[in-house]
C-alpha cells in the first residue's frame, strides 16, 4: 500500500514538475519520499525542482547525496548535482560530477551526452579531461535508478 501511495503522488508531481510548477512538484515529492524514503527518481527531481526555484541549497544537495548513497554513480543525479553546484558557482566540484559521467563505463548515453555538453559550457579557463573518453563495453549494466535488494 506505502508503494502504491508513494508512485500515486510522484506520478502526481511529475505532472506538476513538467509543467514547472515546482511548488506542487516539491510538496508531492516530499509526501512520495515519505512513503518510500529509497526512490533515486524522486530525490532527483526534488532536487531540480528546488534548483528549479532558486532554491540550490543544502535540501537540494542532500537529495541528490542521498540519491548517490542509494545508487553509487547515479548518471542522473551526478550530473543534475553538477548543475547545481555550477549554478552556485562551485565550479570544480561540478566539473568532477560532469567528469565522473562521461568517465563511467555504464553511464546512459543520454547523461553522458549532457554531462559533456555541461562540461563545455564551463568557463574557458577550466581545464577539462578528455571529455569522453569512455571505451566500449559489451554486456554492461545499465545504471538503476532503485537499489536492488
Amino acid at each position: 500500500m506505502k508503494l502504491k501511495k508513494s508512485e500515486t503522488l510522484a506520478d502526481h508531481a511529475w505532472y506538476y514538475f513538467e509543467n514547472r510548477e515546482f511548488e506542487k512538484s516539491i510538496d508531492d515529492y516530499r509526501a512520495a519520499l515519505h512513503y518510500d524514503s529509497e526512490n533515486t527518481t524522486c530525490l532527483i527531481n526534488l532536487g531540480v525542482a528546488l534548483v528549479g526555484l532558486e532554491r540550490a541549497g543544502p535540501e537540494a544537495f542532500e537529495c541528490f547525496n542521498r540519491a548517490l548513497q542509494i545508487v553509487p554513480n547515479l548518471d542522473s543525479a551526478l550530473v543534475n548535482r553538477g548543475g547545481a553546484y555550477k549554478s552556485g558557482g562551485e565550479l570544480e566540484k561540478a566539473k568532477a560530477d560532469f567528469e565522473a559521467v562521461s568517465a563511467n563505463v555504464n553511464s546512459r548515453p543520454e547523461w553522458v551526452k549532457t554531462a559533456v555538453e555541461k562540461l563545455t559550457e564551463l568557463p574557458n579557463q577550466m581545464s577539462t579531461k578528455s571529455l569522453d573518453h569512455r571505451k566500449p563495453v559489451v554486456n554492461a549494466k545499465p545504471n538503476t535508478a532503485r537499489k536492488k535488494d
